[in-house]
């Protein structure tokens, strides 16, 4: 696997995360996640910079990255 993929891949795994919502927090319901989007990048050892280009390079659909890693 490439790294141009693992990165892809990396990013389509942390957009599975539910965003976070803002604006004032609601009564009852359903409890809310514990788990934000960058905390698990942190977790998983990402810097502020790694997760932002996780997830600009996991935005790319799969049939234009191979010729997106070709232009760079």
């Amino acid at each position: 696997m490439t790294i141009t993929r693992a990165i892809h891949r990396a990013g389509e795994l942390i957009r599975l995360i539910e965003k976070g919502k803002t604006g004032p927090k609601q009564l009852g319901g359903v409890a809310p996640t514990k788990l934000s989007r960058t905390q698990a990048a942190k977790d998983s050892g990402f810097s502020k910079d790694q997760y932002v280009t996780t997830m600009r390079v996991g935005n790319v659909p799969k049939e234009v990255l191979p010729r997106a890693r070709g232009a760079a």
